[in-house]
């Protein structure tokens, strides 16, 4: 974790994959110290992820089966070697 950032119902938490950082989307209410390891479990239905100039690399697919950003749950981040949820 590098960064968590809270957005009204949601937190936005900065992550990092090897050489990767990332940004999870998860609860509020989520909270992990700086520095500290976590596990993340990606829903393939509500994922949507971005090339680096920003641009919308693969859409997930909303409810109704059509291409676009969906309305989905938030992705969930957990702590190391615990499933999340």
């Amino acid at each position: 974790v590098y960064v968590v950032e809270p957005i009204g119902s949601e937190a936005l938490v900065g992550v990092q994959i090897g050489e990767t950082r990332v940004t999870v989307r998860t609860h509020r209410d989520w909270e992990r110290p700086i520095g500290a390891p976590v596990g993340i479990r990606i829903d393939p239905a509500t994922a949507c992820f971005f090339d680096a100039e920003g641009r919308t690399d693969v859409h997930r697919r909303d409810r109704k089966g059509e291409s676009g950003p969906g309305r989905g749950e938030p992705a969930t981040a957990g702590h190391a070697g615990e499933r999340s949820g």
